[in-house]
Protein backbone atom coordinates (compact mmCIF):
# COMPACT_ATOMS: atom_id res chain seq x y z
CA UNK A 1 0.00 0.00 0.00
CA UNK A 2 3.11 2.41 0.29
CA UNK A 3 2.69 2.48 -3.30
CA UNK A 4 0.03 4.89 -3.25
CA UNK A 5 2.60 7.45 -1.53
CA UNK A 6 5.43 7.12 -3.43
CA UNK A 7 3.72 5.87 -7.40
CA UNK A 8 0.98 8.13 -6.66
CA UNK A 9 3.05 11.53 -6.69
CA UNK A 10 5.08 11.11 -10.32
CA UNK A 11 2.16 12.99 -12.00
CA UNK A 12 -1.13 14.72 -11.92
CA UNK A 13 -2.88 12.42 -13.75
CA UNK A 14 -1.90 9.22 -11.34
CA UNK A 15 -2.21 11.23 -8.29
CA UNK A 16 -5.77 12.35 -9.40
CA UNK A 17 -6.61 8.43 -10.24
CA UNK A 18 -5.07 8.09 -6.93
CA UNK A 19 -6.93 10.00 -5.14
CA UNK A 20 -10.22 8.77 -6.33
CA UNK A 21 -9.52 5.36 -5.32
CA UNK A 22 -8.73 6.60 -1.50
CA UNK A 23 -11.90 8.32 -1.59
CA UNK A 24 -13.88 5.07 -2.35
CA UNK A 25 -11.51 3.42 -0.29
CA UNK A 26 -12.96 6.12 2.76
CA UNK A 27 -16.29 5.10 2.00
CA UNK A 28 -15.84 1.32 2.09
CA UNK A 29 -14.01 1.47 5.79
CA UNK A 30 -16.26 3.87 7.02
CA UNK A 31 -19.18 2.73 6.40
CA UNK A 32 -20.21 5.97 3.83
CA UNK A 33 -22.33 5.72 0.70
CA UNK A 34 -20.79 6.95 -2.40
CA UNK A 35 -21.42 10.47 -2.77
CA UNK A 36 -23.32 9.74 -6.01
CA UNK A 37 -25.66 7.04 -4.48
CA UNK A 38 -26.25 9.51 -0.92
CA UNK A 39 -27.01 12.51 -3.88
CA UNK A 40 -29.53 9.82 -5.10
CA UNK A 41 -31.06 9.17 -2.09
CA UNK A 42 -31.48 13.09 -1.19
CA UNK A 43 -33.68 12.88 -4.10
CA UNK A 44 -35.04 9.84 -3.34
CA UNK A 45 -36.03 9.15 -0.19
CA UNK A 46 -38.28 6.69 -0.21
CA UNK A 47 -35.63 4.58 -2.02
CA UNK A 48 -33.69 4.52 0.98
CA UNK A 49 -35.43 1.10 2.48
CA UNK A 50 -33.20 -0.84 -0.02
CA UNK A 51 -30.24 0.00 0.95
CA UNK A 52 -28.77 -1.78 4.19
CA UNK A 53 -26.34 0.86 5.52
CA UNK A 54 -25.46 -1.49 9.16
CA UNK A 55 -24.34 -4.72 7.17
CA UNK A 56 -20.68 -4.93 5.70
CA UNK A 57 -20.06 -7.95 3.57
CA UNK A 58 -16.03 -7.38 3.23
CA UNK A 59 -13.02 -6.59 5.21
CA UNK A 60 -10.15 -4.23 4.31
CA UNK A 61 -6.15 -5.31 4.92
CA UNK A 62 -3.83 -2.73 3.86
CA UNK A 63 -0.17 -4.14 4.42
CA UNK A 64 2.56 -1.02 4.49
CA UNK A 65 6.26 -1.11 5.43
CA UNK A 66 6.64 0.06 8.98
CA UNK A 67 8.86 3.15 7.69
CA UNK A 68 5.69 4.49 5.74
CA UNK A 69 3.88 4.99 8.98
CA UNK A 70 4.27 8.54 9.42
CA UNK A 71 2.44 8.91 5.78
CA UNK A 72 -0.55 6.40 6.70
CA UNK A 73 -1.21 8.69 9.99
CA UNK A 74 -2.09 11.54 7.49
CA UNK A 75 -5.13 9.13 6.20
CA UNK A 76 -6.95 9.18 9.86
CA UNK A 77 -9.00 12.24 8.49
CA UNK A 78 -10.28 10.43 6.08
CA UNK A 79 -10.01 7.00 7.47
CA UNK A 80 -10.07 6.78 11.26
CA UNK A 81 -9.82 3.04 11.30
CA UNK A 82 -6.24 3.58 10.25
CA UNK A 83 -5.23 4.38 13.33
CA UNK A 84 -7.53 1.98 15.89
CA UNK A 85 -7.11 -1.29 13.78
CA UNK A 86 -3.30 -1.53 13.46
CA UNK A 87 -0.84 -4.69 13.64
CA UNK A 88 2.75 -5.21 13.01
CA UNK A 89 3.88 -8.10 11.42
CA UNK A 90 6.63 -9.84 13.94
CA UNK A 91 8.53 -12.47 13.28
CA UNK A 92 6.99 -15.76 13.98
CA UNK A 93 7.89 -18.23 16.40
CA UNK A 94 8.72 -22.05 14.51
CA UNK A 95 5.05 -22.88 15.98
CA UNK A 96 2.98 -20.53 14.31
CA UNK A 97 5.58 -20.84 10.92
CA UNK A 98 4.27 -24.38 10.83
CA UNK A 99 0.86 -23.58 11.00
CA UNK A 100 1.33 -20.90 8.28
CA UNK A 101 2.86 -23.68 5.61
CA UNK A 102 0.49 -26.56 6.70
CA UNK A 103 -2.54 -24.20 5.26
CA UNK A 104 -1.30 -25.82 1.89
CA UNK A 105 -1.49 -29.50 2.66
CA UNK A 106 -2.42 -30.37 -1.07
CA UNK A 107 0.91 -29.15 -2.00
CA UNK A 108 3.36 -30.14 1.08
CA UNK A 109 3.08 -32.86 3.70
CA UNK A 110 3.76 -31.58 7.88
CA UNK A 111 6.77 -33.56 8.08
CA UNK A 112 8.40 -31.54 4.38
CA UNK A 113 6.92 -28.44 6.06
CA UNK A 114 8.74 -28.82 9.35
CA UNK A 115 11.82 -28.97 7.62
CA UNK A 116 10.97 -26.11 5.98
CA UNK A 117 10.71 -24.17 8.90
CA UNK A 118 13.63 -25.19 10.29
CA UNK A 119 15.48 -24.47 7.18
CA UNK A 120 14.76 -20.93 7.28
CA UNK A 121 15.05 -20.48 10.60
CA UNK A 122 18.32 -21.68 10.24
CA UNK A 123 17.96 -23.70 13.41
CA UNK A 124 20.51 -26.41 14.97
CA UNK A 125 19.95 -29.82 15.41
CA UNK A 126 17.32 -30.83 18.19
CA UNK A 127 15.89 -27.12 18.57
CA UNK A 128 12.09 -26.35 19.80
CA UNK A 129 9.84 -25.17 17.27
CA UNK A 130 8.65 -22.70 20.00
CA UNK A 131 12.17 -21.52 20.09
CA UNK A 132 12.74 -20.43 16.68
CA UNK A 133 12.37 -17.12 15.05
CA UNK A 134 11.05 -16.91 11.34
CA UNK A 135 10.90 -14.69 9.19
CA UNK A 136 7.93 -13.99 7.52
CA UNK A 137 9.23 -12.83 4.27
CA UNK A 138 11.46 -15.11 4.09
CA UNK A 139 9.08 -17.75 4.53
CA UNK A 140 6.80 -16.82 1.72
CA UNK A 141 9.52 -16.28 -0.48
CA UNK A 142 11.45 -20.08 0.38
CA UNK A 143 7.73 -21.67 -0.06
CA UNK A 144 7.03 -19.67 -3.42
CA UNK A 145 10.16 -20.52 -4.96
CA UNK A 146 10.30 -24.36 -3.95
CA UNK A 147 6.57 -24.45 -5.51
CA UNK A 148 7.63 -22.56 -8.55
CA UNK A 149 10.29 -25.43 -8.83
CA UNK A 150 7.75 -28.17 -7.81
CA UNK A 151 5.52 -27.10 -10.86
CA UNK A 152 8.95 -26.62 -12.89
CA UNK A 153 9.39 -30.68 -12.21
CA UNK A 154 5.55 -31.31 -12.43
CA UNK A 155 5.53 -32.54 -9.07
CA UNK A 156 2.03 -32.75 -7.44
CA UNK A 157 3.71 -32.10 -3.58
CA UNK A 158 6.82 -30.61 -2.58
CA UNK A 159 8.83 -33.42 -1.34
CA UNK A 160 11.94 -34.07 0.94
CA UNK A 161 13.78 -34.78 -2.48
CA UNK A 162 12.86 -31.12 -4.00
CA UNK A 163 13.72 -29.45 -0.86
CA UNK A 164 17.39 -31.18 -0.22
CA UNK A 165 18.18 -30.85 -4.08
CA UNK A 166 16.77 -27.04 -4.51
CA UNK A 167 17.01 -25.32 -1.15
CA UNK A 168 20.36 -23.72 -1.06
CA UNK A 169 19.74 -23.16 -4.55
CA UNK A 170 16.65 -20.70 -4.09
CA UNK A 171 18.26 -18.95 -1.66
CA UNK A 172 21.45 -18.42 -3.91
CA UNK A 173 19.16 -17.40 -6.61
CA UNK A 174 17.44 -14.63 -4.21
CA UNK A 175 20.64 -13.28 -3.94
CA UNK A 176 21.76 -12.75 -7.47
CA UNK A 177 18.25 -11.11 -8.43
CA UNK A 178 18.04 -8.95 -5.65
CA UNK A 179 21.29 -7.32 -6.81
CA UNK A 180 19.51 -7.23 -10.33
CA UNK A 181 20.23 -3.98 -11.53
CA UNK A 182 22.50 -2.38 -9.13
CA UNK A 183 26.12 -1.07 -9.45
CA UNK A 184 28.39 -3.54 -8.22
CA UNK A 185 30.11 -1.76 -5.30
CA UNK A 186 26.09 -2.25 -3.48
CA UNK A 187 26.69 -6.01 -3.62
CA UNK A 188 30.73 -5.65 -2.53
CA UNK A 189 29.05 -3.56 0.46
CA UNK A 190 26.48 -5.88 1.27
CA UNK A 191 28.99 -8.71 1.30
CA UNK A 192 31.95 -6.91 2.83
CA UNK A 193 30.39 -4.62 5.84
CA UNK A 194 26.93 -6.76 6.82
CA UNK A 195 28.67 -10.43 7.41
CA UNK A 196 31.78 -10.63 9.47
CA UNK A 197 35.01 -12.89 8.90
CA UNK A 198 33.83 -15.75 10.64
CA UNK A 199 30.79 -15.30 8.95
CA UNK A 200 28.44 -13.54 11.13
CA UNK A 201 25.56 -11.09 10.30
CA UNK A 202 27.07 -7.70 11.35
CA UNK A 203 25.11 -4.04 11.01
CA UNK A 204 26.25 -0.88 9.84
CA UNK A 205 24.68 2.77 10.32
CA UNK A 206 22.65 4.08 7.56
CA UNK A 207 24.67 7.21 7.70
CA UNK A 208 27.73 5.38 7.13
CA UNK A 209 26.32 2.65 4.75
CA UNK A 210 25.11 6.22 2.26
CA UNK A 211 29.17 7.14 2.69
CA UNK A 212 30.02 4.45 0.59
CA UNK A 213 31.23 4.72 -2.97
CA UNK A 214 28.76 3.69 -5.51
CA UNK A 215 26.08 3.12 -2.33
CA UNK A 216 23.08 5.26 -2.66
CA UNK A 217 19.57 5.62 -0.48
CA UNK A 218 18.06 4.29 -3.75
CA UNK A 219 19.72 1.14 -3.61
CA UNK A 220 19.39 0.78 -0.71
CA UNK A 221 15.12 0.90 -0.35
CA UNK A 222 16.02 -1.17 -3.39
CA UNK A 223 17.47 -4.18 -1.15
CA UNK A 224 15.27 -3.61 1.90
CA UNK A 225 12.04 -4.15 -0.72
CA UNK A 226 13.50 -7.32 -2.00
CA UNK A 227 13.24 -8.48 1.92
CA UNK A 228 17.34 -8.92 1.39
CA UNK A 229 18.39 -6.00 4.28
CA UNK A 230 16.39 -4.22 7.05
CA UNK A 231 15.89 -1.28 8.56
CA UNK A 232 15.99 -0.95 12.16
CA UNK A 233 16.29 1.88 14.65
CA UNK A 234 18.88 1.81 17.62
CA UNK A 235 20.03 4.44 19.88
CA UNK A 236 18.35 6.73 18.22
CA UNK A 237 19.78 5.96 14.51
CA UNK A 238 18.68 3.72 11.43
CA UNK A 239 20.86 0.53 11.09
CA UNK A 240 21.06 -1.77 8.23
CA UNK A 241 21.80 -5.43 8.48
CA UNK A 242 20.30 -9.17 6.58
CA UNK A 243 16.87 -10.21 7.09
CA UNK A 244 18.29 -13.35 8.86
CA UNK A 245 21.12 -15.41 9.47
CA UNK A 246 20.33 -17.99 6.91
CA UNK A 247 21.43 -15.83 4.35
CA UNK A 248 24.93 -15.42 5.57
CA UNK A 249 26.28 -18.85 4.18
CA UNK A 250 25.54 -17.38 0.41
CA UNK A 251 26.78 -14.05 1.14
CA UNK A 252 30.05 -15.31 2.43
CA UNK A 253 29.85 -17.73 -0.95
CA UNK A 254 29.42 -14.94 -2.76
CA UNK A 255 32.05 -12.67 -1.28
CA UNK A 256 34.56 -15.47 -1.42
CA UNK A 257 34.35 -15.80 -4.76
CA UNK A 258 34.66 -12.61 -5.60
CA UNK A 259 37.51 -11.78 -3.50
CA UNK A 260 38.87 -15.01 -5.01
CA UNK A 261 38.56 -13.30 -8.70
CA UNK A 262 39.69 -10.13 -7.38
CA UNK A 263 42.65 -11.58 -6.33
CA UNK A 264 43.60 -14.11 -9.77
CA UNK A 265 42.86 -10.44 -11.72
CA UNK A 266 45.26 -8.40 -9.57
CA UNK A 267 47.61 -11.46 -9.91
CA UNK A 268 46.85 -11.23 -13.93
CA UNK A 269 47.34 -7.62 -13.73
CA UNK A 270 50.77 -8.03 -12.01
CA UNK A 271 51.64 -10.45 -14.32
CA UNK A 272 51.31 -8.08 -17.22
CA UNK A 273 52.47 -5.42 -16.09
CA UNK A 274 55.55 -7.97 -15.26
CA UNK A 275 55.67 -8.92 -18.56
CA UNK A 276 55.25 -5.18 -20.20
CA UNK A 277 58.28 -4.50 -17.90
CA UNK A 278 60.44 -6.73 -19.01
CA UNK A 279 60.09 -6.36 -22.58
CA UNK A 280 59.98 -2.48 -22.19
CA UNK A 281 63.69 -3.58 -20.74
CA UNK A 282 64.76 -5.70 -23.45
CA UNK A 283 63.78 -3.29 -25.60
CA UNK A 284 65.77 -0.41 -24.00
CA UNK A 285 68.76 -3.48 -23.80
CA UNK A 286 68.23 -3.78 -27.53
CA UNK A 287 68.22 -0.21 -28.46
CA UNK A 288 71.31 0.41 -26.29
CA UNK A 289 73.07 -2.65 -28.04
CA UNK A 290 72.03 -1.28 -31.32
CA UNK A 291 73.62 2.43 -30.49
CA UNK A 292 76.98 0.56 -29.15
CA UNK A 293 76.99 -0.85 -32.34
CA UNK A 294 76.40 2.01 -33.75
CA UNK A 295 78.84 4.42 -32.08
CA UNK A 296 81.31 1.71 -32.68
CA UNK A 297 80.72 1.26 -36.38
CA UNK A 298 81.43 5.08 -36.37
CA UNK A 299 84.52 5.11 -34.10
CA UNK A 300 85.88 2.51 -36.57
CA UNK A 301 85.05 4.32 -39.74
CA UNK A 302 86.81 7.20 -38.37
CA UNK A 303 90.05 5.14 -37.68
CA UNK A 304 89.47 3.61 -41.32
CA UNK A 305 89.39 7.20 -42.81
CA UNK A 306 92.12 8.67 -40.75
CA UNK A 307 94.37 5.97 -41.52
CA UNK A 308 93.60 6.16 -45.18
CA UNK A 309 94.49 10.09 -44.41
CA UNK A 310 97.54 9.33 -43.09
CA UNK A 311 98.42 7.03 -46.25
CA UNK A 312 97.42 9.46 -48.40
CA UNK A 313 99.39 12.25 -46.78
CA UNK A 314 102.59 9.53 -46.56
CA UNK A 315 101.70 9.24 -50.05
CA UNK A 316 101.90 12.61 -50.90
CA UNK A 317 105.10 12.83 -49.21
CA UNK A 318 106.71 10.00 -51.09
CA UNK A 319 105.95 11.57 -54.19
CA UNK A 320 106.92 15.17 -53.33
CA UNK A 321 110.48 13.80 -52.25
CA UNK A 322 110.81 11.77 -55.07
CA UNK A 323 110.15 14.89 -57.31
Amino acid sequence: FEERFTLGREDAERANAVQVFLDALAELAEGRPPAGVKAWLDEHPDQAGRFSFGRHHYKILLAIREDFLPELESMREHISAVALNRFRLRRMSGEAALLVVNQARHLIDSAVAEEVVRRVAAARAGAMLKDLEVDPALLSFVCRELNNKRRELGEPKITAGLLEANYKEVIREFYERSFVGLRPEVRSFVEDRLVTIGGYRDSVALDNALSTPGVSREAIEHLVNRRLLRMEERGGRQRLELTHDLLTEVVRASRDRRRELERAEREREAFQEEQEREQEERRQSLMRERAALALEKARRSRRVAVGLLVLALIAIAGAAWAL
